[in-house]
């Protein structure tokens, strides 16, 4: 009786993020999000977002943005210093509410969350964008990326900038890395 009064109760209270959904518009933008540890949980806050989040992960844009985001100094920096930062845990707590556990079991007892996601995994035009990314130059770059003498260089002065020493012996202070760089 008190377990059954407790899902009633829990699934009429209205859930309040306590971080804002933004979605991002594209593959690249989505790759972007994932390394900021103070906004990456949207995927798994709800079905919907994880359904869109499929769509733009299976993207051959999404994959090569994120093996040069891999190989950037900057990214890493931005990316560790939001996990040290007081919005990470504001993320992970919206996660953590009895309004996800139930969205999500909901989504695994219903046909069209498994319809929405194989047809993001079965869409022929994502298939065909796979094959022509095999082609493009674009594909190939992030492998030879470490070679290149001026990311090396990035790399170097990243390691001495005082704005990641800044980062790792004061992490209550606000990093200059939090920022996103200008593009």
């Amino acid at each position: 009786m008190k377990f059954a009064t407790f899902c009633l109760v829990a699934g009429l209270i209205p859930a309040v993020p306590a971080v804002a959904d933004n979605v991002p518009p594209s593959p690249a933008a989505w790759a972007a999000q994932m390394g900021d540890f103070s906004a990456n949980s949207l995927p798994a806050r709800s079905p919907e977002h994880f359904v869109g989040f499929l769509n733009a992960g299976t993207e051959p844009e999404f994959h090569q943005q994120r093996l040069n985001n891999l190989s950037e100094p900057a990214y890493w920096g931005r990316a560790t210093d939001t996990l040290a930062s007081p919005g990470f845990v504001g993320n992970m707590a919206a996660v953590a509410t009895p309004q996800t556990a139930f969205a999500w079991a909901q989504a695994m007892m219903d046909p069209r969350f498994y319809e929405a996601m194989a047809s993001v995994l079965g869409d022929p035009a994502k298939w065909a964008r796979w094959s022509q990314a095999s082609l493009s130059p674009a594909s190939y770059q992030p492998f030879a990326k470490p070679f290149d003498p001026a990311l090396q260089a990035r790399w170097q002065s990243q390691m001495q900038s005082p704005a990641n020493w800044q980062a790792m012996f004061n992490p209550i202070v606000a990093s200059p890395l939090a920022r996103p760089a200008a593009q």
